[in-house]
Parts: structure tokens; sequence; C-alpha cells
């Protein structure tokens, strides 16, 4: 029987991860009702959020600067974002947690691709491996289970215009479609993680949290 379990979901923006999440969470209360189980979101209310005074005596939304001016900003958001998940996991001690994101993601998937484009310095690149170098060795932050929505660029960029989330107003379908490469090479094509359960997401209708939970635990049981 588990005693802890550590789950993680993963994909690229407007995947249907937020949506997702809290139900499959409320599966997993059902079916083992004998560990407690925590729920992680991803912290996106402290990047649009983030407290401090600025020269308007206000806090930054961190997102819409990041999307805004990468060049300037891509670096400190990948520092906030890191740190906002450890502390959302320091804050869930339980023996049991469902995850939106992991840390890997970043060095994996969004790091990449931000050296891709140019928008990380030579100094920010070398600041960024330390950081995320020395996050590798803290206990708490490795999933058991890696669940990967996987959906098309296209689709998630009509998603990304009917929620109309602010500061996601500058993405394009080419970052999509690079996210997209970026995240199958590192869980599909490059197998760096062996422990991914990939779900197919373009039709998210016919998603049952159920039926990922059973693909999870026969994962589990391999």
């Amino acid at each position: 029987m588990l005693s802890k379990l550590h789950v993680a979901i993963e994909g690229a923006v407007a995947v249907g991860k937020s949506t997702l999440l809290p139900k499959l969470h409320e599966v997993f209360l059902a079916e083992l009702p004998n560990i407690k189980m925590d729920l992680v979101p991803e912290p996106v209310d402290r990047w649009v959020d983030w407290k401090g005074t600025n020269p308007e005596g206000s806090s930054w939304n961190l997102l819409e600067l990041m999307y805004q001016n990468p060049e300037e900003n891509a670096a400190r958001f990948q520092i906030a974002a890191a740190i906002s998940k450890i502390q959302s996991l320091n804050d869930s001690p339980g023996p049991a947690k469902i995850v939106e994101r992991t840390l890997l993601c970043q060095e994996k998937v969004f790091i990449p691709l931000l050296i891709k484009n140019g928008f990380l310095s030579g100094l920010d690149q070398s600041i960024l491996e330390q950081f995320f170098h020395m996050t590798r060795s803290m206990t708490g932050l490795k999933a058991d289970v890696i669940i990967y929505l996987r959906t098309s660029p296209e689709i998630a960029m009509t998603r990304i215009q009917s929620r109309n989330r602010t500061g996601e107003q500058n993405i394009t379908l080419e970052y999509l479609t690079n996210l997209h490469e970026l995240y199958d090479d590192w869980l599909i094509y490059k197998r760096e993680e062996r422990n991914v359960v990939v779900i197919a997401i373009d039709d998210f209708d016919k998603v049952s949290p159920e039926n990922i939970f059973a693909r999870v635990m026969a994962h589990l049981e391999k």
C-alpha cells in the first residue's frame, strides 16, 4: 500500500493543467483514502502580484514583464518562479502531493528556449545553471510520476485566445511550437525521464481523470 506519492502534471502553456489538476486530485483522494494528498498548483498568483515596492508603489506582474521584455526579465522570472515553487512545496509537507509543473521543466524546456531566442546573457545562463544545480540536491522536489499533457500548438493557441489571461497577450504560435518541441524532446524522444505517462489532450472533453489515475497506478506497478 502506498504511504507517499509525488505526482507532477507537466505540459506547455494552455494544455489544461490548471483545469485538470483539481479534478485529478479529487480522484486520488477518493481512490487512495489512506494517504493525505496535497494539491500544489503553479503559484501564478505570486508571479502576477510579486510583493515589493516598485517605482509606482505597487507589486510587480512578473509574468507580464517577462513576456513584454524577455531580454531584461527572463532570468529574474525563472529564479522567481523556482523560488515560489519551492515555497509552495515547503508549504505542503504531507506524504503525498499532486503538483503543477516541476522545477525540471525550467531546466529542460523554458531556459533552453530562452537561450535559443537570445534572451539570456552568458552571465544569466551561468547564474541559472548554478541555481538549478543547487536545487537538485534539495529533498522533496522530485516527482515519482510525471503526467505529460500533450496537445498541438494550434489548439493551445486557441485556448490562450479564449481565456484571455493577463500577461499572455504576447504569446505567439511560434513560441508555443518551440515549447511543444522541447517538451516532446524531454519527455518522449530523448527519454530523459523514465517516470512519464503521456496523455493526449487535444480533445479535453474526452479526457477522464479516472483513466489518468488508472494509468498512473499501472505505471507505478511496473
